[in-house]
């Protein structure tokens, strides 16, 4: 799980990046990951050793790998090559979302996926708790969603999920 927010949270800073250099347009559905590959690998490359943590290869397929679980990264097509300045609530506006496909550009309307079919804490190790589902709202954020739907991040309050 730590590999895991480590990698959302630079995808995050990432997508904030990629939007920065593009007058707050975000990328097309299509080619996404094409699009904010170069900025993940520079934003990795900044984080010192990350230790026993598989972080995302920024040229692979983008997701979490659990012990018993492996996940993708899919962005949200509802967002595809909008701008930033379109969203009435950034905080709420979910553009890259955890699901469980994993591929290259993966994409689709998103939708929030079952908090039991979620991989477990620590692979499942601790009593068979799940995590959520990980995924990148429109300010950059990486944040969980639990099993009430609510989106939960270190040092914020929880919010009920929306598109």
């Amino acid at each position: 799980m730590i590999g895991c927010t480590i990698s959302m949270s630079a995808l995050g800073d990432s997508l904030r990046a990629y939007t920065l250099d593009h007058d707050g347009k975000l990328p097309t559905a299509k080619d996404w990951q094409t699009q904010v590959a170069p900025y993940l690998e520079k934003e990795l490359s900044s984080i010192d050793d990350p230790g026993p943590f598989k972080v995302f290869d920024p040229k692979g397929e983008w997701g979490c790998d659990e012990k018993e679980y492996k996940s993708g990264v899919a962005f949200n097509t509802d967002f595809s090559g909008k701008n930033l300045k379109e969203l009435k609530d950034q905080t709420q506006a979910v553009i890259l979302f955890e699901t469980k496909t994993r591929g290259k550009n993966v994409s689709a309307k998103y939708v929030p996926l079952k908090h039991s079919e979620s991989p477990g804490i620590l692979g499942g190790i601790i009593g068979g708790e799940k995590r959520g589902w990980f995924v990148v709202t429109a300010d950059g954020l990486s944040r969980l969603v639990n099993k009430n739907g609510q989106m939960r991040s270190p040092g914020t309050p929880s919010r009920s999920m929306k598109n």
